[in-house]
């Protein structure tokens, strides 16, 4: 291969190398899929890791109110019928959160969870007599829709029903009914035995269910293993769930955050009441402010919190409705004064966790300041315009900074600013509080990110990231004049349209060359919307009329290649002529030049119009959302997703555990870090640099050009321990040109050159003359 398309090569990598090292984020952790877990009535509670002002000395606490204790429930909104919603959100009734938001399979399957087994649904059971009790039952699911041997026991499981087998496998709890689970795989076709109480009796009853893809999750329960500082064991940490709801003053009392955990929170741990409701697209949570519900020193005052989610019907197919948000859940927080006097409160959102960590091994999101992002960090934007990301390496610092604050500022304090949107960004995905008119939110007081769980020492790029907001304080009248706060949940895929219908443009950055990417992408978006090619075989097209393009001027830079090896000879012939005296050395070689009109920089205009394509293509896949899970060859899981490797074979375990691992304290990230799969267009890519680079280049001449081309050699091995870990559409790109530059240089005949010199005296090259013996004339 010639010299430039090496340097193009070294300079690409270097390119990539600088950008990989701005955008990574230290100790990856190796993806390991959260199982569906038994929820407990009192899980470990999860660090929030804020500071507020003291408290303020408050009255006594009088006026008791007391509350029936409400048991813990779970409801559903939507489906993961695509058919039916955007999407299904599982709601509990612990803090009225959200634990779930699944999108349809058939449009975003999860690439966290290939390796766990067919779906069923997340039923969140908890181990009953002999069994796993089901306490929820998504619209949609396998379980949802699994088809009984008796048609009088009716469609589909039901909440209280207990799974006593799976597929053949005994169920005795949840445990065994996760592993009976994972050795099924999507397509699967299981049978299940359920025990149902009915009015009179308890029967046996026999299902069969379809398993699928499993869904994509924008949002899930989540759970770290961390090392107690005090004993050295580990323990698990439950992750607080999404949108929990608190208050942040009373009368002036400010209820502190300081040192407390998210789950210290007044109401977040107490089961709110599921207010039944006639409208099946509406779920409501309320409940009442005791005073066992708040801290001690701040002044009881009768309050009442209502959360209602509502996830709006999709319009009928064809028909057009501006008010219809998708993948939007709205959100209004109500609270209400049942007191006899006037109450001063302000109210406290947390924001979303749980987000997906796909890609935590190979990829590099940017942000648009200096360095890099992470997989999940939190976005801000006010009612003025002014954008902030808040990167997971910024809120990490803080946190272990333990003499700090531990949580990152999103504004100044007090400030009385207006949110035109805040939330979690993820690779491709993100979930945020969208306020559609900011100019009629709420005021806010404070905002702040934070890390949802504690941290462990292999889980920093994987940290889960959240915020709060806390709303400025407001004069709350007794009666049905309730404070209000709207808004719009977005949890989605971070598609152009979407983002720019909810005014969050700027969560899509494609870097430096984003008008390459934007142009790479809408050629590749026609030619699979309009002529129905695959994105596999488009980046084939794409790379082949970027070549054809680029033609005039690599059949230039052919020439130029052939000149320069007929000339090396003259070249060298001047350089030992005039070693002594570089000025005469430059201009004779110019004369020669000159004489065969000859450039030694007309071949670099292909490399540096490759350039920007390559990384702009890099940057394109590394953001679209088209190009995540579109197979390379429709029907095959290898390949099967263009923005990542292709994942050949799974051999974390076989190789080095700093080869295929997460990286840790032990193993930390280097370049010898290859990942837990085998990826095999990498490797064919370099091989046919390799194959180009004994095809093409032209022996060596001296020592010095033999160690230079050995040092090439070298360099291919280094580059393809960098490529190793990049996106397969990149891969195809690079074997697409490759392949090309050999056909180009075998099969097109060669460009006409001009007659070269025999020797040095057949150019215009004046000769040295030759110093006499002394005493000869």
């Amino acid at each position: 291969m010639e010299r430039r398309v090496i340097a193009f090569c070294l300079i690409a990598a270097a390119m990539f190398m600088t950008m990989s090292l701005l955008s990574r984020n230290k100790d990856a952790d190796q993806e390991k899929p959260d199982a569906e877990v038994a929820q407990n009535d009192d899980p470990p509670k999860a660090d929030e890791n804020s500071k507020d002002p003291e408290i303020k000395p408050a009255d006594d606490q009088d006026d008791p109110v007391e509350e029936k204790v409400q048991p813990r429930t779970f409801v559903t909104l939507g489906s993961v019928d695509s058919s039916q919603a955007d999407m299904l959100v599982t709601f509990d009734s612990r803090g009225g959160a959200v634990t779930r938001i699944e999108l349809p399979a058939d449009k975003f399957h999860s690439l966290e969870d290939r390796r766990i087994g067919g779906y069923l649904g997340w039923l969140m059971p908890f181990d009953a007599a002999a069994g796993c009790e089901i306490r929820v039952v998504g619209p949609g699911t396998p379980a949802a829709m699994a088809t009984p041997k008796d048609s009088a026991s009716g469609v589909g499981l039901k909440v209280g029903d207990i799974i006593k087998s799976l597929a053949g496998e005994e169920v005795v709890d949840v445990e065994s009914y996760l592993a009976a689970l994972e050795q099924t795989k999507p397509g699967d076709e299981i049978q299940l035995v359920v025990e149902r109480k009915g009015a009179d009796a308890v029967s046996l009853l026999d299902y069969t269910a379809q398993l699928t893809e499993i869904p994509l999750e924008v949002i899930k329960p989540e759970t770290s293993e961390v090392v107690d500082e005090l004993t050295g064991l580990t323990r698990s940490i439950e992750h607080p769930s999404a949108y929990l709801t608190s208050l942040a003053r009373i009368n002036g009392s400010i209820i502190p955050v300081e040192g407390k955990m998210v789950s210290d929170m007044p109401l977040v741990e107490k089961n709110w009441r599921l207010v039944e409701s006639d409208d099946p697209t509406i779920v409501q949570f309320e409940t009442l402010v005791t005073p066992e519900d708040l801290p001690q020193g701040v002044r009881f005052a009768r309050l009442r919190l209502v959360k209602t989610y509502e996830l709006p019907k999709r319009p009928e197919a064809g028909a057009a409705d501006e008010n219809y948000n998708p993948y939007g859940l709205k959100f209004k927080l109500q609270v209400f004064n049942d007191g006899e006097e006037a109450v001063d409160a302000a109210f406290r959102q947390y924001g979303a966790t749980g987000l997906p960590t796909e890609g935590w091994w190979y990829s590099n999101k940017i942000s648009r300041g200096w360095g890099g992002a992470g997989l999940r960090d939190v976005v801000w934007e006010d009612s003025r315009n002014a954008y902030e990301m808040f990167t997971v390496a910024s809120i990490v610092s803080e946190y272990e900074d333990k003499e700090g604050d531990r949580q990152v500022s999103m504004f100044k304090v007090d400030d009385q600013v207006k949110a035109k949107f805040a939330g979690v960004d993820a690779v491709y995905f993100a979930s945020a509080m969208v306020f559609m008119d900011p100019q009629a939110g709420p005021p806010l007081s404070r905002g702040a990110a934070f890390v949802a769980a504690a941290v462990s020492d292999v889980m920093k790029q994987k940290t889960d990231c959240t915020y709060r907001l806390d709303g400025a304080a407001t004069t709350i009248l007794p009666g049905d004049q309730p404070f209000e706060m709207s808004c719009v949940i977005f949890s989605g895929p971070k598609q152009s349209e979407l983002l720019a219908h909810y005014g969050m443009e700027k969560l899509e950055y494609f870097g430096w060359f984003h008008y390459v990417s934007s142009a790479l992408l809408g050629v590749l978006h026609f030619m699979h919307d309009y002529l129905y090619i695959p994105y596999g075989l488009g980046i084939i097209f794409l790379t082949l009329m970027v070549r054809s393009a680029l033609f005039p001027l690599s059949r230039k830079q052919a020439r130029n290649m052939l000149i320069q090896q007929q000339l090396a000879p003259e070249m060298k012939r001047i350089s030992e002529m005039y070693k002594d005296d570089p000025i005469k050395q430059r201009q004779a070689q110019q004369e020669l030049f000159t004489k065969y009109n000859f450039n030694p920089l007309g071949g670099c205009g292909v490399m540096f119009l490759q350039l920007p394509i390559f990384l702009g293509l890099y940057r394109a896949l590394a953001v679209d959302i088209q190009l995540r899970q579109a197979p390379f060859i429709p029907g095959i899981q290898w390949c099967s997703n263009l923005a990542a490797p292709d994942q050949f074979w799974y051999w974390d375990g076989v190789l080095p555990d700093f080869m295929t691992s997460v990286p840790s304290s032990s193993f930390p990230t280097s370049f010898l870090f290859l990942g837990p799969y085998l990826n095999i267009l990498p490797l064919v890519t370099i091989v046919l640099f390799l194959v180009q680079q004994k095809m093409f280049m032209p022996p060596a001449v001296d020592e010095q050009q033999k160690m230079q081309q050995q040092m090439m050699t070298y360099m291919m091995v280094f580059i393809g321990f960098m490529f190793f870990r990049v996106p397969s559409g990149l891969c195809i790109y690079f074997i697409t040109q490759s392949v090309w530059g050999i056909v180009e240089r075998k099969l097109i005949p060669k460009p006409k050159l001009p007659d070269m010199p025999q020797t040095i005296e057949a150019t215009s090259i004046p000769k040295k003359p030759k110093k006499r013996p002394p005493g000869k004339k």
